[in-house]
């Protein structure tokens, strides 16, 4: 026999409105009210992520107020600093500011999106970017967090936010589709890879800017899933190690430049390398300091130095030890 699930129920429910606006809502003058449809944007509400929303600086004294008073909040944290509100709520006061203002809406979003990235949260800056609906926004900020998501291993967190863009949006700008390829690169889809490296060097142009930070990225993304020849990706890698100025993206040109170096037999590999390790253990790129150390390794156990080659691998598996990364295809 078919079991029929139940229907789904969320804050929209048209009984569910009314429901809250009568058991929950009776008695809110109209200040509250429209500060609790602003701040519904916010999974989690504190003083300083209200203030931000609504522009008010007595946001810490008003939560508590609606917490201590009417109960429509629940405290996270024994200090009271910080609440969240039933989900069922806050999606009948989300769903109400959209039917009466939905630029309020977006802008409440829009300030969400500012206060999240100045506190260094990108996912929940891009989500509400997205929600606020300004592309361009949610576009910059994929385009900059991506490489330490990356070298951290937040690989489904890079395809989420990629998910959640317009499919059209994504094909046109190579720098989210150089995205797209590292939330593939991470879990060893070279496959996708390929077609996401493709596409985006395709949304470069046919004569792409040659100082596009992007583009390079992407030359040294396919350089570094290359099977071969070896030379025309030591060009890619070449390429990319002139272009990029120095950060993540260098340190992963090292690493691509120094393989292939080493591929061909120049005596510069090892020199590459280790430029590379410096660089990522400066930005904080753990798996890329990893690689360049375990390369180095491999280059001068087969140079004879085992002793150096034995610290080396040590460093490398320390590191990737350290940043959980000892799972990801990259790391073996």
């Amino acid at each position: 026999q078919r079991v029929v699930p139940p229907p789904a129920v969320d804050g929209r429910n048209s009984n569910i409105l009314e429901y809250m606006e009568h058991e929950w809502l009776w008695g809110l003058d109209d200040d509250e009210r429209e500060f609790l449809m602003q701040v519904s944007v916010l999974d989690w509400l504190s003083g300083p992520s209200c203030a931000a929303v609504t522009g008010r600086h007595d946001a810490g004294e008003v939560l508590h107020r609606l917490w201590n008073e009417r109960l429509l909040l629940v405290p996270l944290d024994r200090r009271e600093s910080a609440y969240r509100m039933h989900a069922l709520l806050q999606d009948a006061l989300t769903a109400q500011l959209e039917r009466s203002d939905l630029e309020a809406l977006h802008i409440a979003h829009q300030r969400a999106s500012t206060f999240f990235e100045a506190t260094d949260d990108a996912d929940r800056a891009i989500r509400h970017a997205i929600a606020a609906q300004d592309l361009d926004r949610a576009e910059r900020l994929v385009a900059e967090h991506t490489p330490f998501a990356f070298t951290n291993g937040l690989y489904t967190t890079i395809g989420r936010w990629i998910e959640a863009l317009p499919r059209d949006r994504v094909l046109r700008s190579p720098a989210l589709c150089l995205s797209g390829a590292l939330a593939a690169l991470g879990p060893g889809d070279v496959s996708a890879v390929s077609i996401w490296v493709r596409l985006g060097i395709e949304a470069a142009g046919p004569i792409p800017d040659p100082e596009s930070i992007p583009w390079l990225c992407l030359l040294d993304l396919r350089s570094t899933t290359n099977t071969g020849p070896a030379r025309p990706a030591l060009q890619d890698a070449a390429t990319a190690h002139r272009g990029l100025p120095p950060g993540i993206w260098h340190a992963a040109s090292c690493l691509a430049y120094g393989a292939w170096s080493w591929t061909v037999g120049d005596d510069d590999a090892v020199k590459v390398l280790s430029e590379g390790a410096e660089e990522a253990r400066v930005f904080g790129a753990a798996s890329l300091e990893a690689q360049c150390s375990a390369l180095m390794g491999a280059i001068t156990h087969a140079e004879g130095d085992v002793a150096a080659a034995a610290l080396l691998a040590s460093r490398a598996r320390r590191i990737a030890t350290e940043h959980d990364l000892g799972r990801t295809p990259g790391m073996v």
